[in-house]
């Protein structure tokens, strides 16, 4: 964990005596590809607390307070906030332990019970979420949509024309398709962000965290996240089944439109991803190439990226 300046550092202790929490031990935690600090605080009792420091660069602060607040209301698990300092963006929150959902899958957990929550949690949200009453950023137009050229930019090293093309031949194909329904995603919906927690009931065992960066948009997106996971094979028999158990309540004309867009959304979250990991320079990531490489081929062999296959053959690039 990087040291932090001196000044924040002191403003740091203050808050965490403030809080009731002086003389607690703390813990670095290690986070995925967040620039956000962590620690875990223990106190004498064995009682624990997470202690989020945001960098400025970071997912807003004050949503992540207002979202962990509005999700409880809804029934889910997100952290309870124990004190919070906007001015520093220092948070002490509820701490859901280490055992997230990818833990409970490598040592032997039912895959098809954990899976089948986190969808089920998906589909609480969908239905909860009807309208953008949170005033949610917008995903089309934002980050996580525009940085889908980070195939062409940072995997294929394409020239700034080509990176151009391909994303004007993105903005044809999308006005193509019927619109996508939107609502609250996450954008970060995956086991390493699902915390396990068996000892409660119904939806709340799903643990929520990292959703500060939450927006307004397609509702195929977290699924996306979930089931076209970069870091592990998810067994191809579980796909299907969870795409159906999401969709159970809608028509079938729904269905169509939602099938289309979560194809769509997995070849933009690929095309993102292996593109931020070449640019990030991130070594220890490296070893999910392949995967994100068959994903990528698997995608172009649809009917509806003809377009793309196409594009990609007329500039010489090789996937």
């Amino acid at each position: 964990m990087p040291s932090l300046p001196a000044q924040i550092s002191d403003h740091l202790n203050h808050f965490i005596e403030q809080a009731g929490w002086a003389g607690a031990l703390r813990e670095p935690l290690q986070a995925d590809w967040s620039v956000k600090t962590f620690e875990r605080l223990q106190k004498d009792n064995g009682e624990t607390a997470c202690l989020i420091v945001w960098n400025e660069s970071a997912d807003p602060f004050d949503r992540f307070l207002t979202l962990a607040d509005v999700l409880r209301k809804e029934g889910l698990s997100a952290p309870e906030i124990y004190a919070a300092d906007p001015e520093n963006r220092f948070v002490l929150c509820e701490d859901f332990g280490d055992q997230d959902v990818s833990a409970a899958l490598e040592t032997g957990a039912d895959q098809k019970k954990l899976y089948g929550l986190a969808a089920d949690v998906l589909d609480h949200i969908r239905l909860t979420f009807q309208g953008n009453d949170l005033d949610l950023p917008a995903f089309h137009g934002g980050r996580l949509h525009k940085t889908k050229d980070f195939l062409v930019s940072y995997y294929l090293k394409g020239s700034p024309e080509q990176v151009e093309e391909y994303n004007a031949l993105w903005d044809t194909f999308e006005a193509k398709q019927p619109p996508c329904p939107k609502t609250f995603i996450h954008g970060d919906y995956h086991p390493h962000n699902l915390m396990w927690l068996p000892d409660r009931k119904g939806l709340k065992v799903v643990g929520l965290i990292d959703f500060a960066g939450a927006m307004w948009g397609p509702a195929p997106y977290d699924l996306v996240n979930l089931l076209e996971d970069i870091r592990r094979d998810v067994p191809e028999e579980i796909k299907p089944e969870m795409r159906a158990r999401y969709c159970a309540q809608m028509s079938k004309g729904d269905r169509a439109v939602f099938d289309l867009w979560y194809d769509i959304l997995a070849f933009q979250f690929h095309a993102r991803v292996i593109g931020q990991i070449l640019k990030l320079e991130r070594e220890d990531l490296k070893i999910h190439l392949p995967r994100l490489e068959r994903f990528l081929k698997e995608h172009l062999e649809k009917d509806v990226f003809a377009p793309f296959k196409e594009f990609f053959s007329a500039q010489g690039f090789s996937l």
